[in-house]
This record gives C-alpha cells, structure tokens and sequence, in this order.
C-alpha cells in the first residue's frame, strides 16, 4: 500500500514513516502543503495522512483543493488542532477520519 504523509514536523514524519514501513507501507514524506498537493494530485495512493498546521498551504486548504480536483484517497487528519469546528472543518471537507495529536500507535 502507498501512504503519502504530510507533515512539517521532520521527526514526527520520520517516525510515521519507519512505523508504516515496518507495517509494509511504501511511504512518501511531504513536510508542506503544497508539495503534498501536488503529490496526492500527481501520483496514486492508497491513505493520505495530512496534518493541519501545515507552510504553504495547511492541511484544510490541501484536501479542500484535492477534492474539487477529484482526487478521492482516503484522507486521515492528524492534528493538535482538536477543537470541535476544527474536526467538523476536517471531516466536513472531505477527510474520512480526523486523529489529535498526542496519539499512540498500536
């Protein structure tokens, strides 16, 4: 399966990336939105993990514009941003999950 991980914080994506690699995840690193616009617009994945708080263009804005370009990845927020009309932005637009940060992997 191939993962695209959107996050800006370089070790929390290093570690995303050598957990689902151990998990048999083929996985592609963007740390800002825009490169991980173009990514999940450009090339095929299976999941699309996206942070909020992303430079360039955030989390929001990136599935925002994924969506109305027809690209239907799943998506999974992965957020500090919990408040409740963040999740409900999230979800709202087109995420088919929305995770806050602090979270432990299984």
């Amino acid at each position: 399966m191939k993962l695209l991980v959107m996050e800006d914080e370089i070790r929390l994506a290093d570690i995303l990336s050598d957990w689902f690699q151990k998990k048999g995840f083929e996985v592609t690193v963007c740390h800002d939105g825009l490169s991980g616009y173009e990514k999940a617009q450009n090339e095929n994945f299976d999941v699309i993990l996206s942070d909020v708080m992303l430079p360039g263009l955030d989390g929001f804005a990136v599935l925002q514009r994924a969506r109305a370009a027809g690209v239907r990845t799943p998506v999974l927020m992965l957020t500090a941003r919990a408040e409740l009309e963040d999740r409900v932005r999230g979800l709202d637009g087109g995420a088919d999950y929305y995770l806050t940060k602090p979270f432990q992997t299984p």
